[in-house]
């Protein structure tokens, strides 16, 4: 699903900038292969990610334009869904509960 969605990104982007072009008519935005693989940490545990490359072969530095997925951030290594704990939970130190039972009411 991850896959499809940052494939999907991609596409759209390289589909926006179609009309760039150059003197003999071959786009100038283009696919190129993808970044190396990558681990991700969900709450569904590890997953590893491969993101497309995008290269804008523009003769002019000016005038390039850079892809960078709205969905898989630069740097993220750890899903924003996961949640880390550093220390063992404490124990309760409030009162304890008990069961009462009707009898011992009277």
């Amino acid at each position: 699903m991850l896959r499809t969605a940052i494939e999907t990104e991609v596409h759209e982007f390289i589909l926006a900038h179609e009309d760039r072009r150059d003197e003999r008519g071959q786009r100038l935005v283009v696919r190129n292969g993808y970044k190396p693989t990558r681990e991700i940490l969900t709450g569904a545990g590890p997953l590893e990610v491969r993101q497309p490359r995008v290269r804008d072969n523009s003769a002019d530095k000016e005038q390039r334009v850079t892809f960078s997925s709205s969905i898989l951030p630069p740097y993220l290594r750890r899903s924003s869904k996961t949640t880390r704990r550093r220390h063992a939970p404490a124990a309760s130190s409030g009162p304890r509960v008990q069961e009462v039972s009707s009898t011992s009411l009277s």
